[in-house]
């Protein structure tokens, strides 16, 4: 993923990720990353969650990408 597209991706609210990238709610869990059902996930950014939760950014979208290589190009 270039760096263009790795910050639009980072820069998503969590309501577009989820929706552009369904199997990362999978990945979200994995880290035990309550976003899914959290009131923030209309506002906050998938960079702003990594913080908040202490998980490399790059780490999740390199691991995204491996979840989900066919999805990379559905508007992210």
């Amino acid at each position: 993923m270039d760096k263009e597209r790795s910050d639009g991706v980072l820069k998503m609210k969590l309501t577009d990720f989820f929706k552009h990238y369904p199997k990362g709610v999978k990945l979200f869990k994995k880290y035990n990353m309550g976003c899914i059902g959290c009131s923030g996930v209309l506002s906050e950014t998938v960079e702003l969650s990594c913080l908040m939760h202490g998980i490399s950014a790059p780490k999740l979208l390199k691991e995204l990408l491996k979840e989900v290589p066919a999805e990379r190009g559905s508007g992210a």
